[in-house]
């Protein structure tokens, strides 16, 4: 079968039909997104196995479950897949993601789907999230440092719950002071979501949450890090439709796997597998 993956550079080949585990389902893609970790990976920034198949979040056909018996209910439905698998990392970077014709998904990262929502589904990983970040950081002062996809969610989760800070490289910020200078002493609690490990330093002495997306990063100092991982909530559901005007506009599509990478800063790019596949030539 057909997959996009990462090989000392990112590209089309046949692979072998993926081996569906116990604790697994094999999926048909619907929709295959991508954001700043391939952007990372594309760049050297972070290191993917050789061989391994991108694409760690979008929308999904469920074909069969593995060998669990509850998860045969699940054939013919349409679900959510997150970029992270507690059991087993990241997907599309340290297990194979979802940019093939058929994909083998940890049924830990599986998400509903819900209709109303449409296209926005992609979302539900980093809007639970950006929710239970709200909860840590309610009424304290906090920064946040990358205004991406997941600043910005963070962002709308902690509207008039708290004093929110913004340190960005431009753009408009929808909640909170844009920051253009940072003083630790100013804040209480820092989000961080970019890759770089200058805030991890700058603000080592507060209370630094980030985003649990990969089981092997950061490598240095995991210990002062309270790590948020993607988990469905309900209320992460709210969030995407109390905020959906302002949130229609982080997602970008495209035809094309290859053309999708470079995703534009703070965007997720949205691959129509159906397409991508039939004109796809490795």
């Amino acid at each position: 079968m057909i997959a996009f993956i990462f090989n000392h550079g990112l590209t089309l080949e046949n692979v072998g039909e993926p081996l569906i585990p116990r604790d697994y389902v094999l999926v048909r893609p619907l929709k295959v997104g991508f954001d700043g970790l391939e952007n990372a990976v594309y760049n050297g920034l972070i290191w993917a196995k050789p061989g391994i198949v991108l694409g760690g979040m979008g929308i999904v056909k469920v074909i069969e479950g593995g060998v669990d018996s509850e998860w045969e209910t699940l054939a013919g439905k349409t679900a959510v897949v997150s970029p992270y698998s507690k059991a087993y990392g990241g997907l599309g970077i340290e297990i194979n993601g979802i940019a093939a014709e058929r994909g083998a998904v940890p049924k830990d990262a599986l998400f509903p789907y819900f209709p109303e929502l449409g296209d926005l589904n992609v979302l539900l990983p980093f809007a639970s999230i950006a929710v239970k970040v709200a909860q840590l950081a309610e009424g304290r002062k906090t920064l946040i440092v990358g205004y991406g996809v997941l600043g910005k969610l963070v962002s709308l989760a902690l509207n008039n719950r708290a004093e929110v800070g913004v340190y960005t490289e431009g753009g408009r910020v929808d909640y909170g002071n844009t920051v253009s200078r940072i003083d630790p002493s100013q804040w209480d609690v820092v989000f961080v979501s970019i890759i770089s490990s200058w805030p991890r330093v700058l603000l080592s002495d507060k209370k630094i949450i980030m985003p649990r997306l990969m089981a092997s990063w950061p490598i240095i100092g995991r210990e002062r890090i309270t790590f948020v991982e993607p988990e469905f909530v309900e209320s992460a559901v709210n969030l995407l439709r109390s905020h959906e005007g302002k949130l229609k506009d982080v997602i970008l599509h495209s035809d094309s796997f290859t053309s999708a990478i470079p995703v534009p800063k703070g965007k997720i790019v949205l691959v129509n597998a159906e397409k991508a596949l039939k004109t796809a030539s490795p």
